[in-house]
């Protein structure tokens, strides 16, 4: 299982959260680390692609495969509609 917090998922300029999480035109590498390597990966990412490693939750040993979706530290529920390929 995984707790994510919303809050700490970057947005594009002119898209919302939900456009973020689901939306299907933007996408970005979501990827776990070890959180003793996070420090030395995100160096690294960055100097080799210019861009940073956003950290927007952590596994916890629970479900797996569910998602805790939190809003500043409140689980809360989700709010988007799943991106379709075909508009369904």
């Amino acid at each position: 299982s995984a707790e994510v917090n919303l809050e700490m998922i970057p947005v594009a300029q002119d898209a919302s959260l939900g456009d973020a999480i689901s939306g299907g035109e933007e996408y970005a590498l979501l990827f776990t680390v070890a959180p003793e390597g996070f420090e030395a990966l995100s160096q690294e990412y960055f100097e080799h692609f210019g861009e940073k490693i956003y950290p927007i939750g952590h596994i916890i040993n629970e479900t797996p495969g569910f998602i805790h979706w939190l809003d500043h530290g409140e689980l809360c529920e989700e709010f988007w509609d799943p991106f379709s390929h075909f508009g369904e």
